[in-house]
């Protein structure tokens, strides 16, 4: 296997740790269970990248289990990640997923399955993206709080 030398600041080794650590923790959580090539060499990736900072010393934040024989970053560190990217964006993503999904309802709604099938593509974004304007003004404007469900 031939290898490429970086060098990186320390800052840079940290973001980089942060990346890989938000890379895994989407592959471990939204992937199916199945252990796939994908999956392993991230997580090699990611190992090796804790290895070569725990040796460094840069962080205190990065550990080393006995048990399993793996770095990781801790638990107060994970948490952290976890509020600040993970969870700030699934909270971006549920909004921009809902408003797209009544986009495409509305439009279904006003034209039909069929139509919408078989409408130009570059038309149906253009009309798509006017109605999830109209959401997005709204969820911004009044939240859920004018949201119901309809029987």
């Amino acid at each position: 296997m031939s290898t490429i030398d970086f060098q990186f600041s320390k800052k840079q080794v940290e973001y980089l740790v942060y990346s890989l650590f938000v890379g895994a923790w989407v592959t471990d959580h939204e992937l199916s269970t199945e252990k796939t090539e994908y999956k392993t060499e991230i997580e090699k990736l990611e190992q090796h990248v804790l290895g070569v900072a725990f040796n460094a010393k840069y962080f205190d934040w990065i550990e080393y289990d006995d048990n399993y024989g793996m770095y990781f970053v801790s638990q107060s560190k994970e948490e952290e990640l976890i509020k600040q990217i993970i969870d700030t964006h699934n909270q971006d993503n549920f909004w921009i997923e809902l408003e797209d999904q009544l986009s495409l309802r509305d439009i279904v709604k006003k034209y039909g399955k069929e139509k919408v099938e078989n409408m130009d593509l570059e038309e149906l974004a253009k009309e798509r993206f006017e109605i999830m304007d109209q959401y997005t003004d709204e969820f911004e404007k009044h939240g859920i709080d004018r949201f119901y469900l309809k029987k």
